[in-house]
């Protein structure tokens, strides 16, 4: 909850220990390639941005409840759109798909989130993150970023890592860059996180993710929420800090 996510971050504040937030997008060279293109300048000034993220309905059968889309997938987006786009989301309008798991006897829950965004400056987006592809889909991780921009526009894609497995039971694109093994070694965006973790720690730096930031990703999380709830658009509530 928001709530709790802000009392992590007073105690981080006031305590001699660290505290990092594993938003591991920060750590993928496509998304931090956008990020840096878009602080450049390259793309002009942004105007717009979608981001999406969806995987296998049996993620969310196997959540059961015990985790929204929200958190589970969009936050990371959530981040991605801010971090990249460097502009702030300040106001949500969401709606929520929802249905109930094959012969259980429990209520349906939401399976896919759809936000209309208002951000910093003018600025427009769209998210859209879920649990509704087919356990048969070539790949888990069906994610996109755009930014758009004056004059031109930045555009990650990473449901294809570039490795296709064509076999008896169909297509597959395997993960090559979040924590895949190479040499029965997890290698990637996963071990390029830990790594920065435990470099920070050694020599005292600061970390990537400022918690300040964690913490409005979660304010965004719980305006989506909101908004789901009470069928209008809901301001997002900032850190305190």
């Amino acid at each position: 909850t928001l709530g709790a996510a802000r009392r992590i971050a007073e105690v981080a504040q006031s305590s001699p220990s660290r505290l990092m937030v594993g938003h591991i997008l920060r750590f993928d060279s496509r998304y931090a390639g956008a990020a840096e293109r878009v602080a450049q300048g390259v793309i002009g000034v942004p105007l717009h941005v979608t981001a999406s993220r969806f995987t296998f309905r049996q993620v969310g059968s196997r959540m059961a409840g015990k985790s929204s889309p929200c958190f589970y997938l969009g936050i990371h987006d959530i981040d991605a759109m801010q971090w990249v786009s460097g502009k702030r989301i300040t106001r949500v309008f969401a709606r929520a798909v929802r249905s109930a798991a094959p012969d259980s006897s429990l209520p349906p829950t939401d399976d896919a989130i759809f936000a209309t965004c208002e951000l910093e400056d003018g600025m427009a987006g769209n998210l859209q993150f879920g649990w509704t592809l087919p356990d048969h889909a070539p790949s888990g991780i069906s994610a996109r970023l755009e930014v758009v921009g004056t004059v031109g526009f930045v555009d990650v894609d990473t449901h294809d890592h570039g490795l296709r497995v064509l076999g008896v039971t169909g297509l597959t694109l395997p993960d090559g860059l979040h924590w895949p093994e190479t040499n029965q070694r997890v290698v990637g965006d996963l071990a390029d996180e830990v790594n920065h973790f435990l470099r920070t720690i050694r020599d005292d730096k600061d970390f990537l993710v400022p918690i300040a930031d964690a913490v409005r990703n979660v304010a965004v999380n719980d305006a989506i929420i909101r908004s789901i709830q009470s069928n209008a658009p809901e301001v997002v509530d900032p850190p305190a800090f």
